[in-house]
């Protein structure tokens, strides 16, 4: 299964409400949130906040 096949159902997952899903694409995708988010806030902390808030609207 390619990778976007693969994003595709676990977003269908995290849908259903799948807390599992949600776990991997949080694995996946929290180190480049934060990595995006520090670099536009200057700020560590607050880069912690917008991964924490990024994936509780997912």
């Amino acid at each position: 299964m390619g990778e976007e096949a693969e994003e595709i159902r676990l977003l269908r997952r995290v849908a259903l409400g799948d807390e599992e899903a949600l776990l991997a694409l949080y694995r996946r995708y929290a180190p480049r949130v934060h990595g995006l988010a520090r670099r536009i806030l200057r700020d560590g902390h607050e880069a912690k906040d917008v991964v924490q808030e990024t994936f509780l609207r997912i």
